[in-house]
């Protein structure tokens, strides 16, 4: 990807119309093209001034929606930052799944990953999609992370049962 000088979004398939319809100046398609918008195991180069940094999308288990009614029509994820200094995981909202494992062995670990936690309880409705804290741990192993740090702790209050602390 050539070099921008302007604020871009780099969003799920389907995303994108989304950011055309809501917001001023989001441009989907063509040389002025600002949101960028990445299938399942595509990635992106972004030059910079001395060195590169990838961006992949990598499909989790999850679900997408917006509203009521749009379940399923736009993709969800998450993102690995691959910079020589720096591999950087953000997981999105996710389940435990077999996919995590496979990220791990396709990216070759990570530096420093976010992984989500919260929305868990009870376990028989949330399981398929929002990692506990004994998945998420298990979750850090399975990308080979040095460290992680739990994002979405304590701000689901009344969407789940678990304690917001």
């Amino acid at each position: 990807m050539d070099r921008h000088t302007g604020i871009r979004f780099f969003v799920p398939l389907g995303i994108q119309y989304w950011f055309k319809k809501e917001i001023k100046g989001a441009v989907v398609q063509g040389p002025a093209r600002n949101v960028i918008a990445l299938d399942w195991d595509q990635h992106v180069s972004i030059k910079g001034k001395a060195q590169k940094l990838d961006l992949y999308f990598l499909a989790v288990q999850h679900w997408s929606a917006r509203s009521l009614g749009d379940r399923y029509e736009t993709l969800w994820g998450s993102w690995a930052f691959m910079h020589p200094d720096l591999r950087f995981w953000f997981s999105g909202d996710l389940a435990y799944s077999p996919d995590t494992k496979a990220i791990g062995e396709r990216m070759g670990g990570f530096d420093l990953a976010a992984i989500a936690i919260g929305a868990y309880e009870p376990r028989w409705f949330m399981k398929d999609s929002h990692l506990n804290p004994k998945e998420a741990l298990q979750t850090m192993r399975d990308i080979n992370a040095k460290v992680a740090i739990g994002i979405h702790w304590g701000t689901f209050d009344g969407m789940s049962d678990e304690p917001l602390d």
